[in-house]
């Protein structure tokens, strides 16, 4: 039985702790190099120099803390690589045992990094400000936020929904608990916690549904298409749906509302009537932005043949099984521009809260107002799927 190899060789092998490490020294031999270079051929001072070079060195390390936080999370994600995926679910692995590609956990070796770059910031911050704290977090802090939103797009891509929005609600909850501007530096390691945790539970229930349905779909399109000709061909692909339940659709209309009152309420104001127009005109336009998204996504419900000529030639203006797609939109765009005036001058409501409830009001009739799109698409005589069988040329069609 070979012995169990010690965590020093373990971390020599870590590929991404080796390439962190050759970043730092090659960014000190650079930057030394430069600084050698304009001391003798230009006769610069270090001290005129120590500024810009701290600056410098101090973005360099933020760069590779944040990139070191990224290659340390996303490559380990089953979720992230296709083929890795496909093949762990056919092992009769569990959250048990380790990840056969590597852990998805932080391990002592990232400390090191971390350390290692946050003991360089200081040395450069002895060097030149006499508040050393920022260099302290600095690396720390971009690390967990490259670490926190890898996790919680990982949660995303397999509808761990819970644990994203709980993620997302932290600034939130820290803006309205009015604490000071340095306690949002814990946010990133709030957020990353949550992350993880979600991880952990979406590792339990692995292999994932979502990646099955979608493996399903592929096989079932490319196996299908083949023993039927066109039109009918298109039949088997169904359109994607916008639409979701009301519960998912409430949860993201309350955190939509909920940013939108922390960024307009962290805004100092010096000229509070223009201020109101301006807020009140993004508010207008983020929502018909969004109902503008919410129609795209009903353009293939949507008769190309019912325009407005063909409605002018036939004297009918109004087809409510069709038109019903663009009830949505106009009510979203209505309450975007109108309701912000309404609730600030009629009502007393501050501008952040006159703006955040009509955003998520809108966010919510786009989510969950009816009809589907697959409603749409095909039923009724406008739908070109419900035309496919009465036309005289398709009826022939043989094979």
């Amino acid at each position: 039985m070979k012995p169990r190899p010690s965590w020093f060789r373990k971390l020599l092998a870590d590929r991404f702790f080796l390439c962190a490490i050759f970043s730092v020294a090659a960014i000190l031999v650079f930057f030394g190099g430069f600084l050698t270079y304009l001391i003798l051929e230009y006769g610069l001072s270090i001290e005129f120099l120590a500024k810009p070079l701290t600056v410098g060195l101090a973005c360099a390390q933020l760069f590779i803390a944040f990139c070191y936080g990224n290659a340390r999370t996303w490559p380990y994600h089953p979720t992230f690589d296709e083929k890795y995926r496909e093949w762990l679910a056919t092992t009769p692995w569990t959250p048990k045992y380790p990840l056969p590609k590597g852990p998805l956990r932080l391990v002592w070796s990232d400390l090191i990094v971390i350390g290692i770059l946050t003991g360089l910031a200081c040395l450069l911050a002895s060097a030149y400000s006499p508040s050393i704290w920022p260099f302290l977090v600095g690396p720390t802090v971009l690390f967990a936020v490259a670490v926190a939103a890898v996790w919680t797009f990982a949660n995303w891509t397999v509808d761990q929904d819970v644990h994203v929005h709980a993620v997302l609600w932290v600034p939130v909850v820290i803006a309205a608990l009015q604490l000071p501007p340095e306690a949002m530096l814990l946010c990133p390691f709030v957020m990353a916690g949550i992350a993880w945790h979600g991880v952990r539970c979406s590792l339990q229930r692995f292999p994932w549904s979502s990646c099955e349905k979608l493996i399903t779909l592929k096989k079932t399109s490319t196996e299908s298409s083949s023993l039927v000709g066109w039109p009918f061909s298109n039949l088997l692909f169904e359109p994607k749906e916008y639409r979701t339940t009301f519960r998912r659709a409430l949860m993201g209309a309350l955190l939509l509302g909920a940013w939108t009152w922390a960024v307009l309420e962290s805004i100092e104001t010096n000229d509070p009537e223009d201020d109101i127009v301006g807020f009140m005109g993004i508010v207008a336009i983020g929502c018909l932005f969004i109902a503008g998204v919410r129609l795209s996504h009903y353009g293939p419900a949507i008769c190309s043949q019912l325009c407005w000529g063909h409605r002018l030639a036939n004297n009918q203006w109004l087809i409510p099984k069709h038109d019903v797609v663009f009830a949505a939109p106009l009510l979203m765009g209505l309450i975007g521009t109108v309701a912000p005036w309404i609730l600030h001058y009629a009502f007393g409501a501050s501008v952040a809260v006159a703006c955040a409830v009509p955003v998520g009001i809108v966010r919510l009739i786009a989510k969950s107002m009816g009809p589907s799109v697959r409603e749409l698409n095909l039923t009724g005589p406008h739908s070109a799927f419900g035309e496919v069988c009465s036309t005289n040329k398709f009826s022939k069609v043989s094979g």
